[in-house]
């Protein structure tokens, strides 16, 4: 699997939200859309929590480190460093850099799935960062244990809500296929 590191990007969302982003392709072969269509099906990434396989996948992870202070006999945050990691797959036809219908075709199919992904990409960030704020806004807690287990509540509550958001996205799109991200039959030059 051929793998391009898009970016560690130098300048993060904020200081303490670091984004690591990954483009992941995977090789095709076929001379017509069904073929196509049966190696991405035989090919694509497997969903980490169905075990299927799909034409393309964007997975991503948020880890989050935080500190509390004592203060005033009870314990507040201190400092917070939120990552996400976003793996994005996509397929990649060697035939697509020709003009024959089939290659023109895969062009409009292959950008219609990477717009679709880019939705699910920034669902990662914008949940990093939702991450963040909801551990800078947990109260003032009587105990260091505490604010531990009232932070990590608030930011799986922000995972949870984002994780929903791009199930709803793909149920709303068909994953993609409202989008153009349908691979359609073309006539043979």
């Amino acid at each position: 699997m051929l793998s391009l590191l898009l970016a560690m990007l130098g300048a993060p969302a904020s200081p303490d939200v670091l984004i690591n982003e990954q483009i992941q392709y995977y090789r095709i072969e076929g001379s017509s859309p069904n073929e196509l269509a049966e190696q991405m099906q035989a090919r694509g990434p497997v969903q980490p929590l169905t075990g299927r396989r799909s034409n393309a996948l964007t997975y991503w992870t948020v880890t989050w480190s935080h500190h509390g202070e004592s203060h005033e006999g009870g314990c507040r945050v201190s400092d917070v460093d939120v990552m996400v990691n976003i793996v994005m797959t996509l397929p990649q036809w060697a035939g697509e850099q020709g003009n024959q219908p089939l290659a023109r075709e895969w062009r409009r199919y292959a950008s219609s799935v990477q717009e679709h992904e880019y939705v699910h990409r920034q669902h990662a960030r914008e949940a990093a960062i939702a991450v963040r704020n909801a551990l800078w806004a947990v109260p003032y807690q009587p105990g260091c244990d505490e604010l531990e287990r009232a932070m990590n509540r608030a930011a799986r509550k922000e995972l949870k809500r984002f994780a929903a958001l791009s199930r709803q996205y793909d149920a709303q799109t068909g994953f993609g296929t409202t989008q153009g991200a349908r691979l359609r039959q073309v006539s043979r030059p």
